[in-house]
């Protein structure tokens, strides 16, 4: 590879993202998506490898492999070292069909304690939004106000949304606009201006 990997702005969150980024599905041994078994060392050592390149990104969730990808990447994290420009995206997940906001409190409790890393998590998606019912994930203390409240408490430093469905995604990211836009609106709290949408391939992302 001649040259370094131009980096992107994510919209107007302030955030510099590399061009490439290390997705963290297979690092925890998808078998039934990816066919192929990640051993654990395999895994880490892959991490540490990214660390030292010119890739700034890593992207994974808390449900890949039920946490193992979060695991194996926060090993990685304490035995090499984070570099200051290297961002790590996470994303919360429904355990079964239990989507609400304790549940979104859970999954962002499991990824700090997993991915190990020095204060707010840096970008934070609610993930694969159009498999549960819109109704509920926008409810007044649901999902969507859970992810929004981590940002305002600091615990998370930007929010969006990830998944398969860009109707889906933009509907939730056009209500979160619209409805706390502002500093409070009916009890909900601010998701901030300048929201983003993108899609590459089937996969729609939107983040504040």
């Amino acid at each position: 590879m001649s040259g370094r990997l131009p980096d992107r702005e994510l919209g107007s969150t302030g955030l510099v993202l590399s061009s490439v980024t290390l997705g963290g599905g297979p690092l925890g041994s998808m078998l039934e998506n990816f066919g192929y078994e990640v051993a654990e060392e395999q895994a880490i050592e892959l991490v540490g490898d990214v660390l030292r390149s010119e890739i700034r990104t890593i992207d994974t969730a808390n449900g890949y492999s039920a946490g193992r990808s979060e695991r194996r990447i926060g090993t990685a994290i304490a035995r090499f070292g984070l570099p200051d420009d290297v961002v790590v995206v996470t994303k919360v997940d429904a355990d079964g069909r239990d989507y609400s906001g304790d549940r979104v409190r859970a999954s962002l409790r499991e990824s700090r304690e997993r991915l190990g890393l020095p204060g707010p998590l840096p970008l934070v998606h609610l993930h694969d939004p159009e498999f549960h019912d819109f109704a509920d994930l926008t409810a007044l203390g649901g999902a969507v106000d859970a992810l929004v409240e981590a940002r305002e408490s600091g615990a998370v430093s930007h929010i969006g949304l990830a998944g398969v469905a860009f109707r889906t995604c933009g509907a939730i990211s056009t209500w979160a606009s619209s409805t706390c836009s502002s500093s409070t609106t009916g009890g909900r709290s601010s998701t901030g201006a300048g929201a983003t949408s993108s899609t590459t391939r089937s996969n729609a992302a939107w983040a504040s």
